[in-house]
């Protein structure tokens, strides 16, 4: 069945991953070239038993004479983590597991991916994945789609993690989905880390991004109003939350908006009215707001 040959797959990705190979060698057990799991070995893993086969399927591509490598790492990543559930559902221990995927409770970086999918696929095992690298579960672990519980979790783990590294975005400014944060029952908690900039920089940043098009962009219409329009605040997160505003609609002309800005007189507050004059066009303000 096509389960039984994910499964198999999942099994031989997820070997590739703990153990850093770079693929898997099917022929006799003595020719394994350097860097190259032999199946052998990987056949005798738990839900593994049809490892043979899954080779012969276009989810890996011939690497050399009976040597095979999986097409993409983030389909490793992805079929990994879900024949560990899977084990784990069959009886393998939640330590095992973790044991297999942290070092000194962190997650080392080649498998960050790995351990952000394994809360993807195993609820019982997410806190504990979100909990050792949560930033990790945002980029990689489909985190729009978390249930209510899990996404508090996760916005909690990233408030411990900011506190601790208020710059934790430094390397990865990339913007990622957060929209599962984004919901009416964490409101308060949003509301909370947004009015901590301080403590909190890279963060506020991140859940700002994600508040542009998001349910929440009304709810919080006025405390995204108050950011923009606080020149004690960082130009980041002023910006922003310009941005939410504009994305949602929630500026109903854009003439207040822009003259409440150059009032301020400041460079920031005039470069938000000029990035606010590009984004919306000409053709929503007076011509001479413009110039």
């Amino acid at each position: 069945s096509d389960e039984h040959l994910l499964l198999s797959a999942g099994a031989i990705c997820a070997s590739l991953l703990l153990c850093d190979r770079s693929g898997v060698y099917a022929g006799p057990t003595s020719g394994a070239p350097d860097g190259f799991l032999n199946l052998s070995l990987v056949q005798n893993l738990l839900l593994a038993d049809a490892a043979s086969e899954v080779l012969k399927t276009r989810l890996f591509q011939a690497d050399g004479e009976a040597s095979v490598i999986v097409g993409h790492r983030v389909i490793a990543e992805y079929l990994g983590a879900r024949w560990l559930a899977a084990c784990f559902k069959q009886g393998v221990s939640e330590r095992r597991i973790r044991a297999l995927i942290t070092l000194s409770g962190g997650v080392p970086t080649s498998l960050r991916g790995l351990n952000a999918w394994l809360g993807h696929f195993s609820n019982a095992l997410a806190p504990a994945c979100i909990a050792a690298d949560p930033y990790a579960v945002l980029r990689y672990g489909n985190a729009e789609t978390l249930p209510l519980e899990q996404a508090r979790i996760l916005l909690h783990e990233l408030s411990k993690l900011s506190s601790k590294d208020p710059y934790f975005r430094a390397e990865d400014w990339n913007r990622h989905p957060a929209e599962g944060l984004m919901r009416i029952e964490l409101k308060d908690d949003i509301l909370a880390l947004l009015s901590n900039e301080q403590t909190h920089t890279h963060l506020v940043f991140l859940l700002l991004e994600a508040v542009a098009g998001s349910p929440l962009a009304g709810p919080l219409g006025r405390d995204l109003e108050v950011v923009l329009f606080d020149p004690d605040r960082l130009f980041g997160a002023r910006s922003r939350a310009a941005e939410a505003l504009i994305e949602s609609g929630a500026l109903n002309t854009a003439e207040p908006a822009i003259k409440r800005l150059l009032a301020f007189g400041d460079s920031d507050s005039q470069r938000l009215a000029f990035e606010m004059v590009t984004k919306l066009g000409l053709a929503a303000m007076p011509v001479y707001l413009a110039v």
